[in-house]
């Protein structure tokens, strides 16, 4: 955190236009010392985890983690001269970013052999590096937050999802560990209309058909539910236990749920999602 280190270490965080930032910042990803110490947190992390399930008794897989390491939430990336130098080459800011990344693995395999590191492909480091690679303990965790949600993810008449599809081709092509943040609702008023259930089901078949192997599928998280959120929740749990259902096996579970949930009236329902489906279509539907 810039509270705990920049006054005696402003080196470690972005430089952007020659100057380094304590606020809204991320990390100088090619400094040694801020390596260094990130470093040192993260086994410390990763130790006080270990020993909460040993104390619990945890059996089986207790030794199985999957530590996070990513940028904030923010752009601001660092624009040294030595982060400049990787993203340059490799045509993205993740170029710097899976360097201090691949390091880390690197250097907790040994005394970590089952702990996987994970960072996220998100926004400005969505598109691979041309050149390096993520390490076989890496998970590649690639957001679709740019994406249009009323048309399939592999649209090619869709120009939201084409640079999309484009990314994940080339990641799938170098990572073993390729996991996926999707998001399914309307994240400014998760109440309104999101009529992306027609996709749904197209898009999670996209995702296992490209080799990804972890899915988060982020919903209303801030509240009790939302616009069909129930009924989102059922089918996506469906889905990702059978990513390879058909399109029609996919309507038979969403009547199911829809006579179970709101009786006699239900057709009305499934009738106003087809309508709304129809009508999103013939635009484009962001989050």
């Amino acid at each position: 955190p810039p509270k705990k280190y920049f006054k005696d270490h402003p080196e470690w965080f972005s430089e952007i236009n020659g100057v380094r930032r304590d606020q809204r910042t991320q990390i100088c990803l090619t400094n040694p010392g801020a390596f260094e110490t990130a470093y040192t947190n993260i086994c410390e992390i990763i130790d006080a985890e270990l020993a909460k399930r040993r104390r619990k008794g945890v059996e089986g897989l207790a030794d199985q983690l999957v530590v996070g390491i990513s940028q904030n939430d923010w752009r601001n990336f660092c624009e040294c001269a030595s982060c400049k130098a990787i993203d340059d080459r490799e045509g993205t800011p993740m170029g710097s970013l899976l360097t201090f990344v691949n390091r880390t693995a690197d250097d907790i395999k040994d005394d970590y052999p089952n702990v996987f590191v994970d960072t996220l492909a998100y926004r400005y480091t969505r598109k691979a590096p041309k050149t390096i690679k993520p390490r076989d303990n890496v998970i590649i965790r690639l957001c679709s937050i740019e994406c249009c949600f009323c048309h399939p993810l592999d649209d090619p008449d869709c120009p939201h999802n084409v640079e999309f599809k484009k990314d994940i081709e080339e990641w799938a092509a170098i990572c073993n560990n390729l996991y996926i943040w999707d998001y399914t609702t309307d994240f400014l008023c998760y109440l309104s209309p999101f009529p992306n259930l027609a996709v749904l089901q197209k898009n999670v078949k996209f995702f296992k058909d490209h080799h990804v192997i972890g899915m988060f599928e982020q919903g209303n998280y801030q509240s009790l539910s939302g616009e069909f959120g129930e009924l989102r929740g059922y089918l996506l749990a469906k889905l990702l236990w059978n990513p390879d259902m058909t399109e029609a096996e996919y309507y038979a579970h969403m009547d199911e749920f829809l006579r179970d949930y709101y009786g006699a009236g239900w057709k009305y329902i499934r009738e106003y999602i087809n309508v709304t489906s129809k009508k999103a279509a013939e635009r484009h539907l962001f989050i």
